[in-house]
């Protein structure tokens, strides 16, 4: 034969595992990045209607919102 034969090397856990792991992990990402894109959304329409008064609840929140996904 001119190649060597396969040496497979076991996994270092069960399968099940890696794909539990893989379902909640990539579900938990995608949560995340729902948030953030929602939150997103709310906050640049709320930002442009209340630019020209700082002193609505709405800029408020705005800030918030993008204080809070500028910071993860």
């Amino acid at each position: 034969m001119p190649f060597p034969s396969l040496d497979p090397i076991p996994l270092p856990a069960p399968v099940w595992l890696f794909k539990v792991l893989h379902v909640v992990t990539l579900s938990l990402h995608f949560l995340t990045i729902y948030l953030m894109a929602g939150g997103l959304t709310l906050a640049a329409p709320w930002n442009f209607r209340t630019r020209n008064d700082v002193h609505t609840p709405l800029y408020g929140a705005s800030a918030d919102i993008a204080r809070a996904c500028r910071s993860s």
